[in-house]
């Protein structure tokens, strides 16, 4: 039947068929294997005749004459009914014969072969009747096909359309993405140049602000300069008026010396005159004495025999306490200048010194006492009158201070708390200094103080090494902080008076660790 069907095939639906083929080019027969069903039928013939019209391996159309596989049974755009909807449709009749006839066509003779022939006729006419219908539904199906083709042909347009359309949808996604994507980059661009711009914002306020900075230390530095100028100055001019003072005190305390002195002469011409005359009336009276003894013996001898005198025999010497006497401390300066006081004499202005109670009287007995010791070299002796004469009687001058210092200086460190101490005590007086002796000394003094208290921190500093124990880091850094305030009280001074400083630099420098510390 298939290969009936096959033949019957008419020309148009082949060209259809090869029109479809025309649209898919791309694609082989076997995809399209499902729209040609090998069995269409519902009586599983590969060709049948369902309502009067022809179902075969091709396809079918629907209502709106779109064409659809044979075997479908809905429509697959309106759902409507297509001829292999049921499977109950009943067989198609078959009209014709067997081949061959059989027995009864033998039996038949003619008649048999009359109805052969009419029933070929009919069978002719009902195939040519079919091959009308098949042509019918050729065209139908090529009509179909061409719609198709213009179905696909106007899907093609519209899925091409909607190409060009997804392609200039891209093209505008792509320029408003790179619009974007400039906008982007011209605001980053306008933030990096903000951000720039404070940047340098910041970096000029910076610098602004360095260069007000720098403005007002230079400011305070002068500042400061003129301030220490004007100290400079003030104490300049203060040192100034104390020497003139200290030239007046001194040339009033010359001319009260000097009366004194011109009182003391004459005091001493006047006890010279005295002791003269008691010398004159005791050499009188001795001699007197003598004669009135000559006498005396000139009237023995004229009773008994002369002895002779003895040609050894000397006048015996004064007592020590005849020649130990020391009322007159005038008279006792130059011998105790010159360390010839000796013993009796300094036992008689010791006990003097003990029973005085005048304070003016003790000083002069105690300096007495110092300046012969001191010429005599007898140190242990000096240190002691000078101690007491410090510590009991009088530490009101800044000689003896200083030069009681200055002595203690040479015993180190034992004795640096000494130094320190009678250097302050000559410098609350320095007063009494005026001239180029003022500034030597005060400076003097105030190397001697700086000095003694680095003494006491490098003997403090041994002891720390030696032993590492809290009482001896304080007192290391306690006497360090005293060699760094001295050191610059005389660095200061020895700047201000004009001399030299690289030794209490040197120092300061040493205690402080730095030299800003001490202006350098």
């Amino acid at each position: 039947m298939r290969s009936k069907l096959d033949k019957l095939l008419p020309l148009g639906l082949s060209a259809a068929l090869l029109g479809l083929a025309g649209v898919a080019v791309a694609q082989s027969w076997g995809d399209f294997e499902a729209a040609f069903p090998g069995l269409p039928c519902q009586d599983g013939w590969a060709g049948c005749i369902v309502g009067g019209a022809p179902v075969s391996p091709g396809m079918v159309l629907d209502g709106a004459g779109r064409p659809h596989p044979s075997d479908m049974r809905i429509g697959f755009f309106d759902f409507d009914a297509l001829p292999a909807l049921s499977p109950f449709t009943p067989l198609s009749e078959y009209t014709g014969e067997m081949e061959g006839g059989g027995a009864g066509a033998d039996a038949g003779g003619d008649d048999g072969d009359a109805v052969a022939e009419v029933d070929i006729a009919a069978q002719a006419r009902a195939e040519a009747a079919a091959a009308t219908r098949e042509q019918d539904a050729a065209a139908a199906a090529a009509e179909a096909a061409s719609r198709e083709a213009a179905a696909a042909q106007e899907a093609a347009r519209r899925e091409a359309d909607e190409r060009a359309a997804a392609e200039q949808a891209a093209r505008r996604e792509a320029e408003a993405a790179a619009r974007a994507q400039r906008e982007a980059e011209a605001a980053a661009s306008a933030a990096a140049d903000a951000a720039a711009r404070e940047a340098a914002r910041k970096k000029a306020d910076e610098a602004r602000k360095a260069a007000e900075e720098a403005a007002r230390r230079a400011d305070e530095e002068a500042r400061k300069k003129a301030e220490a100028e004007a100290a400079r100055k003030a104490a300049e001019a203060e040192a100034k008026k104390r020497a003139e003072e200290e030239a007046k005190k001194r040339a009033e305390a010359d001319a009260a010396r000097k009366a004194a002195e011109e009182e003391a002469r004459k005091r001493a011409e006047e006890e010279a005159a005295r002791r003269a005359a008691e010398d004159a009336a005791r050499k009188k009276a001795e001699a007197d004495a003598a004669a009135a003894s000559a006498a005396a013996a000139a009237a023995q001898a004229d009773k008994e025999p002369v002895a002779m005198a003895d040609p050894g025999a000397t006048t015996p010497p004064p007592t020590a306490a005849a020649s130990a006497s020391c009322d007159d401390l005038v008279a006792l300066e130059v011998p105790a200048m010159m360390g010839q006081l000796g013993k009796g004499v300094r036992d008689c202005l010791e006990g003097s010194l003990a029973q005085s109670g005048s304070q003016t009287s003790k000083d002069k007995i105690s300096r007495v006492l110092i300046a012969d010791a001191e010429a005599r070299r007898d140190n242990a002796g000096w240190e002691k009158l000078m101690k007491r004469h410090l510590e009991d009687i009088d530490r009101s001058d800044p000689n003896l201070c200083f030069k009681y210092a200055l002595y203690l200086s040479r015993g180190g460190a034992g004795r640096a708390h000494g130094v320190i101490r009678w250097s302050d005590y000559a410098l609350e007086n320095k007063q009494q200094w005026s001239g180029p002796a003022y500034t030597k000394n005060v400076n003097g003094l105030y190397k001697l103080r700086a000095q003694a208290a680095n003494a006491l921190w490098q003997d403090s500093e041994k002891s720390l090494v030696d032993d590492r124990s809290p009482e001896n880091e304080q007192k290391a850094e306690r006497y360090r902080g005293q060699t760094k305030d001295y050191s610059r009280e005389w660095l200061d001074y020895a700047k201000a008076s004009g001399q030299d400083t690289s030794a209490a630099m040197a120092l300061c420098v040493s205690a402080a660790g730095n030299r800003e510390f001490c202006g350098g």
